[in-house]
């Protein structure tokens, strides 16, 4: 399946208003278990379709034409839903979507908006921006809403230009 990839000559949102945004929209999941991902009240939610203790992994993968860019910023709001904090939840990027670099955790109290210097989080990584960059929002753990769960909303990847550019 071969996924649109938003460039950046314009700003990329995603509200969640129309549901799962799918690859024409460069987006794609994933879910082990009984991991499930949706779109609630305008949000991307992510917990377990049953409660019954058995860890899941969900991953929402946005690809992005980032080739040539920079002062590339990423942001949005994230809601934690009483889950507690594991390993890898929260946001990563990559530029080939083998190798993955952390570079926002949220914490079992972590509620409201983010941002993300992505030039910054690239070169730390060693990452080049390629014309499929992805950014991975992922969650884990073992229970339904409310009780477990994270929900997305707003994502934005537009490039700022710097104060010196600005008019």
């Amino acid at each position: 399946t071969t996924l649109f990839r938003s460039n950046l000559s314009q700003s990329y949102v995603q509200d969640f208003s129309e549901g799962l945004p799918g690859g024409p929209q460069g987006w794609e999941y994933s879910s082990t278990n009984e991991g499930q991902i949706t779109s609630v009240s305008g949000r991307l939610r992510m917990d377990d379709t049953i409660d019954n203790g058995v860890y899941s992994q969900n991953e929402a993968i946005l690809h992005v034409d980032l080739a040539r860019q920079s002062n590339v910023q990423l942001s949005g709001s994230h809601w934690n839903l009483s889950d507690e904090a594991h390993p890898g939840d929260g946001i990563a990027i990559s530029s080939n979507g083998v190798t993955w670099h952390p570079v926002a955790a949220f914490k079992e109290s972590a509620s409201g908006p983010f941002q993300v210097d992505l030039d910054a989080a690239a070169a730390s990584a060693g990452l080049p921006y390629t014309t499929d960059f992805r950014i991975k929002f992922q969650q884990y753990d073992n229970y339904s809403a409310p009780e477990d769960g994270r929900e997305w909303d707003d994502i934005l990847v537009e490039v700022v230009l710097p104060l010196s550019g600005r008019r």
